[in-house]
C-alpha cells in the first residue's frame, strides 16, 4: 500500500519573565530568504529573562533540523545550537548580555536539515527584534471561579486548566484583588510538581464543603481562595500576570463579571491565557443563582466544572498539489481537476456534522466535525473506476487516532464494499494513495456509489479532506523521502537493518 505523509506541527512556546510586545517569530513558518519550500521551519525568537533571549527552530516537515546558528546579536554572547532533547529535532540558541541589553537586537539565523548539506538563512540582512519581544504563554489558564451558597459562603473555589505539559508547577501562582483595591500580587504558589496537559486544578478555601458540594476533594486549599463575587483573580508566571478574571481596580459588585453567590466559566473558544480581561471569553451565571442549592449535581444552574476544552488546532497550509494529468483522473473534489457530480457530501444517515467547503491558505477543502462515520454519495452519477488503479485522498486531523476509508460499489450482481484503516499523523496532511486492488471486498468498481469515512474516537473526530480522486497507472507515484544516511562508524554499531 502506498501512503505518503506531509507533516506540519503546531507548537506553543513559553514566554518568561519580561513581558513586552509580541515577537514577530512565535513558532512562525519561515523559509530561506522567504523562498525554498524545503527549508521551512517553525521559528521562535523571544525574551527569556532580563538578560537573555532565545531562538528556537523546529522543522515544519518530516526532514528534521540538525543545525541552528545565530549571528549578530548586538553585543550578546551567543551559545552553540543545542537540541532540546536527543532526537527531538528542536534546537535552541541562547543570547546573553552581561550589561544593559539593547532595546532592539539585530541578528540573523542559519539552519540546516538532515537531508541538506549546507545552511539556509533567515534574511539577506539582519532582522531587528525588540529585546522584550515575547510569545504568548499557553501552558495554564483560569477556567472558573465559584462563590458558594453553603453556610459561611462556601465552597469558594478557582479552577485552572493545564494546556501544555508543565515540568514545574511552582513557576505559577495566583492572587485575588479584593473589592477593587488593586493587585495584591502573587499570594499563592503551586507545589513544585509536574502537571499534565488536560489536567484540571482546583483550589478551594477549604475541603469539606467543596467535597460535600462537588463530590470530590480540591487539589489545594488556601485562605487566598476565600473570594467573594466582587473579587478579581490574577494568574502569575514567574511573578508576572499572564491571565485574569475581572478588573483588579474595580469592585465587581453590579459589574458584568459579578459572580456573587454564583460562578463564571471560561468559553471553549479561548486557547491561551490573557493578561487583558475580556468578558466575552466568559459565561457568567449572574448573582445569587447558587442560593438555596446544596450540591452542584442538583443545582438549577450548576457550575460547569471540568467541562472546559481548548479549541483544536486547524491546518494553516493547504494539502499537497496533485501532479497527475487530468486525463488520468476521475476527481470527486479538488481545485486542480474538474470534478464529477456528487449527490451529497454528507448523507442524512451520517453520524457527523459539516461537509462544507472551507479555505485553507487559499485552497478549498471540506471540513467534518463530530465524526463517527460519514457518507458521500454518487448514487445518481455512479463512478466507473474500472480503468483506475488507485484511490487518492488527503486528510488532516487534530484528534483522530484511526481513519477509515470505505468504497461501496452498486454493481450488477449486488452491492459490494471494502474498508481500509489507517493511523494518521495528527496536525499534518496525510496523503493516502491506495491501490484499488487493496479494496479486496469489492467485486467490481464500475459503479462506485458511496465513499464512507469513519474513525476513532467515536463521535469526536475533526477531519479536513482534499484531493479526492481516482487515478490510473499513468499517474506518477508520490515518492517518500529516503531515511537519512547514518554516519556512525561501523565499529560502533550493532545493526539489525540498514543499507549502510
Amino acid at each position: 500500500m502506498k501512503v505518503n505523509l506531509l507533516l506540519s506541527s503546531i507548537f506553543c512556546f513559553v514566554a518568561f519573565t519580561v513581558l513586552g510586545q509580541q515577537s514577530d517569530y512565535c513558532s512562525t513558518p519561515t523559509l530561506h530568504f522567504a523562498g525554498d519550500a524545503g527549508s521551512e521551519i517553525l521559528l521562535t525568537i523571544e525574551n527569556t529573562s532580563t538578560s537573555t533571549m532565545q531562538v528556537t527552530a523546529e522543522s515544519a516537515d518530516a526532514d528534521a533540523v540538525d543545525l541552528l546558528n545565530v549571528i549578530g546579536g548586538t553585543g550578546a554572547a551567543i551559545s552553540t545550537g543545542v537540541e532540546t532533547t536527543p532526537g527531538s529535532g528542536v534546537y535552541f540558541v541562547t543570547l546573553t548580555w552581561t550589561g544593559t541589553p539593547p532595546t532592539d537586537v539585530l541578528l540573523n539565523v542559519l539552519w540546516s536539515k538532515e537531508s541538506f548539506g549546507g545552511n539556509w538563512q533567515l534574511s539577506q540582512n539582519d532582522v531587528s527584534i525588540p529585546f522584550d519581544a515575547t510569545c504568548p504563554l499557553c501552558d495554564l489558564l483560569i477556567t472558573g471561579v465559584f462563590d458558594g451558597p453553603l453556610s459561611g459562603g462556601v465552597p469558594k473555589a478557582i479552577e485552572f486548566y493545564v494546556l501544555e505539559d508543565i515540568a514545574d508547577l511552582s513557576l505559577f501562582g495566583f492572587g485575588s484583588a479584593n473589592n477593587g483595591g488593586g493587585s495584591d500580587g502573587q499570594e499563592f504558589t503551586f507545589s513544585a510538581v509536574p502537571a499534565t496537559a488536560g489536567d484540571y486544578i482546583h483550589v478551594a478555601s477549604e475541603s469539606v464543603s467543596f467535597n460535600n458540594y462537588f463530590g470530590f476533594d480540591p487539589d489545594y486549599t488556601s485562605g487566598f481562595a476565600e473570594i467573594n463575587g466582587d473579587d478579581a483573580i490574577e494568574l502569575f508566571y514567574n511573578g508576572d500576570v499572564i491571565d485574569l478574571y475581572g478588573v483588579i481596580d474595580v469592585d465587581g459588585t453590579g459589574q458584568d463579571w459579578d459572580y456573587l453567590d454564583g460562578w463564571a466559566y471560561r468559553n471553549n473558544s479561548v486557547s491561551c491565557p490573557s493578561a487583558t480581561f475580556d468578558i466575552e471569553e466568559w459565561n457568567v451565571s449572574g448573582t445569587n443563582v447558587n442560593d438555596g442549592e446544596t450540591s452542584n449535581s442538583t443545582a438549577d444552574t450548576p457550575w460547569p466544572i471540568e467541562t472546559y476544552s481548548p479549541p483544536l488546532p486547524t491546518p494553516t497550509t493547504s494539502a499537497p498539489t496533485p501532479d497527475c494529468d487530468p486525463a488520468d483522473v476521475i476527481s470527486m473534489f479538488s481545485d486542480v481537476y474538474e470534478d464529477v457530480p456528487v449527490d451529497t457530501w454528507l448523507t442524512p444517515w451520517s453520524n457527523a456534522t459539516g461537509g462544507d467547503i472551507v479555505l485553507i491558505d487559499g485552497n478549498e477543502a471540506r471540513l467534518y466535525e463530530n465524526v463517527d462515520f460519514l457518507g458521500i454519495e454518487t448514487v445518481s452519477n455512479q463512478i466507473d473506476a474500472s480503468g483506475m488503479t488507485d484511490f487518492h485522498i488527503d486528510v488532516w486531523t487534530p484528534n483522530m487516532t484511526t481513519f477509515r476509508v470505505k468504497l461501496v460499489n452498486f454493481g450488477p450482481g449486488g452491492n459490494s464494499e471494502s474498508e481500509i484503516a489507517f493511523t494518521p499523523v495528527l496536525d499534518g496532511w496525510n496523503t493516502y494513495v491506495i491501490p484499488m486492488a487493496d479494496f479486496t471486498g469489492l467485486t467490481g468498481t464500475s459503479n462506485i456509489a458511496q465513499l464512507i469515512l469513519s474513525g476513532l474516537p467515536v463521535g469526536e473526530g475533526t477531519l479536513y479532506i482534499d484531493n479526492v480522486y481516482f487515478s490510473n497507472a499513468n499517474c506518477p507515484v508520490l515518492a517518500m523521502p529516503a531515511a537519512p544516511t547514518p554516519d556512525c562508524d561501523p565499529a560502533d554499531v550493532i545493526s539489525m537493518f540498514s543499507d549502510v
